[in-house]
């Protein structure tokens, strides 16, 4: 994690040189989405000053359904990242989970 959060902090730094020179953004912007949404709270005022940079002629598509997905997804990996936590029985409920086996009951 570390490597990936100083290599966020590196193309944000050299954004500009990074855009002239080499195709970084548009070609791996899926990874560094996925960095955002491991990490929501932590990198996202990292990540938007970037975003204009992912969106290239074959990549804009992909990155607008990708960002609208965004919230969902961190949501989600943010909920299930925590397995020290127990799931209360409201959280399990709404997710159409049990906590006992049909066999269980009685």
């Amino acid at each position: 994690q570390l490597l990936a959060m100083s290599t966020l902090l590196f193309l944000t730094t050299n954004t500009s040189k990074m855009l002239l020179h080499t195709p970084v953004f548009p070609k791996y912007y899926p990874a560094i989405i996925k960095l955002l949404a491991w990490h929501p709270r932590t990198l996202a005022e990292e990540v938007l000053p970037i975003i204009p940079a992912m969106v290239g002629p074959s990549s804009y598509a992909e990155l607008f359904h990708t960002l609208l997905d965004l919230p969902l997804t961190a949501a989600f990996m943010e909920q299930y990242e925590r397995p020290e936590e127990p799931h209360t029985d409201a959280q399990m409920m709404r997710l159409g989970l049990d906590r006992m086996p049909e066999a269980q009951r009685c």
